[in-house]
């Protein structure tokens, strides 16, 4: 789990997580996004990503820009310019370069 970004539509972890693998077991990494409500304690799902580690090379970085999926389907708001905005443009909110995309940095080392 990572920290909570407050008051973000493009929210910037920069947190290290340091996960085994153990290939040809669990050979993708899931990650499910939220829209965290009152500081934490309840959230929306908002999006999915996965990554295949299959295909990536042993022993170097990968910065890779993964594509959100089912992004806004979970968000419940009681905001209506919130909600109007999602249910008209949910493809493209913010109109920023990479909009809908998770960029992760992911180096697989020593596999087990």
């Amino acid at each position: 789990k990572t920290k909570i970004i407050p008051d973000s539509f493009n929210p910037k972890w920069r947190q290290q997580f340091d996960i085994p693998w153990f290939k040809g077991q669990d050979d993708f990494i899931e990650m499910f996004i939220h829209d965290s409500k009152t500081g934490g304690e309840e959230s929306d799902q908002i999006g999915r990503a996965l990554i295949n580690l299959r295909d990536l090379k042993q022993d170097m970085s990968h910065n890779l820009w993964v594509p959100i999926n089912d992004r806004m389907k979970g968000l419940n708001t009681e905001d209506p310019w919130e909600s109007k905005m999602l249910m008209d443009n949910s493809g493209n909110l913010l109109n920023i370069e990479k909009e809908g995309e998770l960029n992760v940095i992911v180096t697989i080392s020593g596999l087990l």
